[in-house]
């Protein structure tokens, strides 16, 4: 994955996180959604400091 490509997958999941925070989604329910969708790429460490990121 180019660094370019990654940039675009980072702010898409910020994008889906802020999505899922509007529709008032808990944490759990957030990270187990980014899994799904993103956890060949995102570690559940990268993945959690998105949604921290997202969430401010």
């Amino acid at each position: 994955m180019t660094v370019l490509t990654f940039d675009r997958e980072k702010e898409a999941i910020i994008k889906d996180v802020r999505e899922m925070i509007h529709r008032n989604r808990d944490n759990g329910f957030i990270l187990e959604e980014l899994q799904n969708k993103y956890g060949k790429d995102f570690s559940d460490d990268d993945l959690k400091a998105l949604i921290k990121k997202a969430a401010n």
